[in-house]
């Protein structure tokens, strides 16, 4: 699998191989062993605010949008393509509010793209609760002493 990283804010450093490292270990535990490319394209929130209402309506900034550009299989695709957004506003913003760091929402955001194109949704509580749950237990593997060797 190809990682991309575009970073389009400055913010936040944006530390290219730490991403790549959480998104390799999520595909790997959720035994996701597929083709393509997923390009993570860090913005500010008037950026993310632009996306979310150009391609999904919504007039506000939010955390991260996750796009799944996967073929069909019927067309002789194979593998994952998608586009993940996240803001790096949201990271310091959130951040504040849950008394945690930056790098470690940012974290979270990439797990919690990943998994909605992997198929996981947020959209009533018992899919949020079992989304919280397996964002819980792979930003605790991501953000382990281990996982930083």
């Amino acid at each position: 699998m190809n990682v991309v990283i575009k970073n389009f804010q400055k913010r936040m450093l944006i530390q290219p191989a730490w991403i790549k490292r959480i998104a390799r270990r999520v595909l790997g535990e959720e035994k996701v062993f597929a083709d393509g490319e997923i390009t993570f394209c860090f913005v500010n929130a008037g950026d993310i605010r632009e996306v979310n209402l150009n391609y999904l309506g919504r007039n506000l900034t939010t955390d991260v949008i996750a796009f799944d550009l996967t073929c069909p299989k019927e067309k002789g695709a194979s593998g994952i393509i998608a586009d993940i957004v996240i803001s790096s506003d949201a990271a310091f913003s959130n951040a504040r509010i849950f008394k945690t760091t930056p790098r470690r929402e940012l974290a979270l955001y990439v797990i919690h793209g990943l998994l909605h194109i992997l198929g996981y949704r947020d959209g009533n509580k018992d899919e949020r609760t079992l989304m919280q749950k397996k964002e819980g237990e792979l930003l605790s593997q991501c953000l382990s002493r281990k996982a930083k060797q």
